[in-house]
């Protein structure tokens, strides 16, 4: 996805990565194994986007 000069995003041109994470996300909701892993990947973000903030 890719922000365009008014700060939107381009959803067009990656429909098929957007239909992707909907259908990871859905089984997340039915399936521990994909739910500890979604988990563990909003955690990393959250965790890396925190590090940005704090950079001087």
């Amino acid at each position: 996805m890719r922000l365009t000069a008014n700060m939107t995003i381009d959803y067009e041109n990656h429909h098929s990565v957007l239909c992707i994470l909907n259908e990871f996300m859905l089984t997340a909701g039915r399936d521990e194994k994909y739910a500890d892993r979604l988990i563990s990947m909003q955690q990393e973000f959250l965790d890396g986007f925190r590090v940005l903030l704090l950079r001087e």
